[in-house]
């Protein structure tokens, strides 16, 4: 059993195994263990698990790993989940009925846990030191496109020829631009392109060149800026994110240690040493070895996350010392631009003085030029004054006979209002008569209607009077007043001859009114309706 445990000991510890071999007394073997089985295994924990131990045992010390004694120099230390655990404190945790899962499990959980969190972390850094990297080429590539501009113009500057230059940005090369300065005077007197903007001979085209960069440099100064300031805000944040991460891991560890402590507090108040059987102390050394080499693997880990923080460290600082560069740039940038754009305002001025100086010229050359223009333009009023003057008094003869012609029109004008006014009068008085007539009209066909009301009714009644004789029969249907004459004229015959009649029989009659018949009557055949 003792020779099965050192050559686990041994091949844990890298050292080749030494055959079995046996020994009359057990206090004889080769590792010089105590002689029992209790001793040699207290003996074997000590070595695996005090190792960090405040006073570990002095024929251990030179035994333990190199990788438990390491330390982390960028990062937080992690301290063994064994610092300052006994062997027997842990040999009574074992062999307590009941127990099957060690209490450091959940530690080594918690340590898992912990080594993801800070494999994400720093797969999160990789790629911000990517970004980094690509804000890095953005920056050169923006510097480029500033010192092009800086040469086209200093070029343009200097009055010479512009020879443009290929943009990392562009593919496409810009076209060239000359300007020739035609006056020698100027170049002596040191005024530079600049200054003649505003002339006449120089192109239009290199005049919006020359505006259209300077909105490109203001532009990429604007994005410089903005562009510092957002990787500014990165490491800081980035900075934070690990210091943040720094104190949680202290943290943690701190409170790994506190729980153990107190753990083994409880385990060693409340355990009783117990005998162990030989079975369980083969497992238990075969959980020991395996516990061992998972501790050994979390301190490679650690090696690995310490080297990746140190790159990252490395990387964050040379982005600080480019960020620093680029800031130092940016600055000399600004001054060269504000000193440029002194210059453009003091060859601005030069510029205006000039331009009064010639317009000065241009006036007295214009003031001469219109004084000769003037004398001509008098000589040639003077002629149009004659020939005004004389068109004036065809005018003015033809305004007299206008006038003549207006006051003629006048008079008729009057005539014609008096005419008007008669015949307003006249019409007033045909409108009197016509109500006037219109009354008796109106009058006439009431007295007309009253007299035909009369006529009916006399007409009705004579009707009546004519077929109320006996011996006439009454009529059916409408009559006319031919009918109504024609009876009427009968009656007055029989009348006569009856009256004839009676005077030849001898009769006493009276005598007639009239002794001759009446004329017939005679009537237009108009129809009356009965009444």
């Amino acid at each position: 059993m003792r020779s099965r445990l050192r050559n686990s000991w041994r091949a844990l510890q890298g050292l080749p195994t030494r055959p079995r071999r046996s020994c009359g007394n057990p206090s004889a073997c080769a590792l010089g263990a105590p002689g029992t089985a209790t001793e040699l295994l207290q003996h074997l924990t000590l070595a695996l698990l005090g190792c960090n131990s405040h006073q570990p045992p002095a024929s251990m010390a030179n035994d333990c790993p190199a990788s438990s004694t390491q330390s982390m120099s960028g990062l937080p230390k992690l301290k063994s989940f064994t610092e300052g655990f006994t062997g027997s404190v842990y040999l009574k945790s074992q062999t307590r009925k009941g127990s099957r899962i060690p209490w450091f499990v959940s530690l080594l959980q918690e340590k898992d846990t912990t080594l993801k969190k800070m494999e994400a972390e720093l797969v999160r850094l990789a790629n911000c030191e990517a970004e980094s990297v690509r804000k890095d080429d953005v920056i050169s590539v923006l510097r480029e496109e500033l010192e092009v501009m800086q040469m086209q113009l200093d070029q343009a500057q200097q009055g010479g020829e512009l020879t443009p230059v290929e943009r990392p940005a562009q593919k496409e090369p810009e076209e060239k631009l000359t300007v020739q300065v035609s006056d020698p005077n100027l170049r002596r007197r040191g005024v530079s392109l600049p200054v003649l903007m505003k002339q006449k001979s120089i192109p239009e085209e290199f005049r919006q060149e020359l505006e259209r960069l300077k909105l490109e440099l203001a532009q990429t100064d604007k994005q410089v800026d903005s562009k510092m300031a957002l990787l500014s805000k990165t490491l800081l944040k980035e900075q934070n994110e690990l210091e943040q991460l720094e104190k949680e891991y202290s943290e943690i560890q701190e409170k790994v240690r506190l729980e153990g402590e107190e753990e083994m507090r409880v385990e060693s108040g409340s355990y009783e040493e117990v005998h162990m059987e030989e079975s369980e102390e083969e497992l238990l050394f075969i959980k020991l070895f395996k516990f061992q080499r998972m501790n050994d693997e979390l301190y490679d880990e650690l090696e690995k996350v310490k080297c990746n923080y140190d790159m990252a460290t490395g990387a964050i600082s040379s982005l600080q010392r480019q960020l620093s560069f680029e800031a130092s740039q940016l600055r000399k940038a600004h001054a060269e631009r504000e000193s440029l754009q002194k210059e453009l305002r003091e060859r601005g001025a030069q510029l205006e003085a000039m331009s009064n100086k010639f317009s000065n010229l241009r006036e007295e050359r214009k003031h001469e030029e219109m004084m000769g223009s003037i004398e001509r333009e008098n000589y040639n009023l003077r002629q149009d004054l004659a020939d005004l003057e004389s068109k004036l008094t065809d005018k003015s003869q033809m305004t007299d006979d206008l006038q003549s012609n207006v006051n003629r029109l006048q008079a008729e004008l009057l005539l014609n209002q008096h005419h008007v006014g008669n015949q307003l009068s006249q019409e007033n008085d045909l409108q009197r008569q016509l109500e006037i007539l219109q009354r008796a009209e109106l009058q006439t066909r009431v007295t007309l209607e009253s007299i035909s009301a009369r006529f009916e009714r006399f007409r009705s009644r004579i009707i009546q009077a004519t077929y109320s004789t006996p011996g006439i029969k009454s009529p059916q249907a409408e009559i006319t007043d031919d009918e109504v004459l024609e009876s009427l004229q009968k009656i007055i015959t029989d009348r006569l001859d009856f009256y004839q009649l009676l005077k030849q029989k001898g009769v006493k009659v009276p005598a007639l009114g009239a002794s001759e018949p009446l004329p017939p009557i005679t009537t237009s055949k108009k129809k009356s309706s009965s009444r």
